[in-house]
């Protein structure tokens, strides 16, 4: 049977929504399960949680939050259009709940769509899109690259030339000679003017650098969140740096998983056990859960505080397509 065909027939679409559904639940309701067995055993852990390291969580999730947010504004104003922090930090934040709707591509759909509240074209919205996917690309092999070199476990630094190799061939597909041509091809293909002018090789290279911050900054959120619960030296934050990064990365990487559900946790909590910090599986479990409680517990409560800024903004008919 055709592609065509099975996006036409609405049973075999809610067939793929349901499959879908039941791997990503069926993840996530195993971590649950995990936790659960030794419950018993957990609860102590739970209920005697360290406040100052919840607190920290959720303060360097935020910094990387307003992170993205200032580095959106600072990609937009190389490619042509200023924007204003307020104005860059709403368009983040709310795009960024498109992440939860399957598909992979709704975010940049959303910032497509918000970028026309604030005057900026479509073409150049979509031209930033692309380069921050790119850039985030680099931005988390370079923190995974960092762990492996710089991380507790001797045995994965074979991995170091396959990872430097893939960051490298990343930053070589940013270069202008080789992204604009690309970008101009789909756009003729889509009967749409091509794009004159993209970002300079030093800058693309500027902003790689700068979009592996929030996966650090996602890392130490991640570390605070293990010592939450349990007491692990602080010479393996680096190894979870990492392990957030890598595990974030694949969870994007799985299209049939919005926002990395069930794949990011799975391959988080697994990662904590491989680590040499003493955690079994089901601590391992209710690290990644927790993690995924905060993390979209905070992408709602940004949804909702952008949403606010905006005001009926989003809402009023836009007339520039450009």
């Amino acid at each position: 049977m055709s592609s065509d065909t099975a996006r036409g027939n609405p049973w075999l679409r809610l067939a793929g929504v349901l499959v879908r559904v039941a791997i990503v639940g069926g993840l996530l309701v195993y971590l649950l399960a995990m936790v659960l067995s030794q419950w018993g055993e957990l609860r102590g852990k739970v209920v005697g949680a360290k406040v100052p390291f919840v607190g920290a969580a959720i303060f360097f999730h935020l910094f990387s939050m307003v992170f993205l947010g200032l580095l959106w504004r600072e990609l937009v104003g190389a490619l042509g259009h200023k924007l204003r922090v307020v104005p860059a930090i709403r368009m983040q934040w709310l795009a960024a709940l498109g992440k939860y709707v399957p598909g992979k591509i709704s975010t940049t759909l959303g910032k497509m769509y918000l970028g026309g509240v604030d005057g900026v074209g479509r073409k150049l919205v979509g031209l930033g899109c692309v380069y921050e996917i790119l850039f985030c690309s680099i931005g988390s092999g370079l923190v995974v690259l960092m762990s492996i070199v710089y991380g507790s476990l001797h045995g994965i630094r074979a991995f170091t030339v396959p990872a430097a190799g893939l960051v490298a061939t990343l930053l070589i597909c940013v270069h202008p000679r080789i992204m604009l041509p690309a970008v101009n091809w789909v756009l003729r293909r889509l009967k749409r003017e091509p794009i004159e002018n993209g970002l300079t090789y030093p800058q693309t290279v500027l902003f790689s650098l700068g979009y592996a911050m929030p996966y650090v900054l996602g890392g130490a959120s991640e570390y605070a969140m293990v010592r939450a619960f349990f007491d692990v030296d602080p010479r393996f934050m680096i190894d979870v740096m990492g392990l957030g990064a890598l595990s974030t990365a694949l969870g994007f990487a799985a299209l049939f998983a919005p926002g990395g559900l069930g794949v990011r946790d799975g391959i988080l909590a697994k990662g904590l056990v491989l680590l040499p910090l003493g955690i079994n599986a089901a601590g391992g479990a209710l690290v990644a859960l927790a993690a995924r409680a905060l993390g979209s517990a905070m992408d709602l409560a940004s949804g909702v505080v952008s949403v606010a800024m905006y005001g009926g903004l989003p809402w009023k008919r836009r007339g520039d397509d450009g």
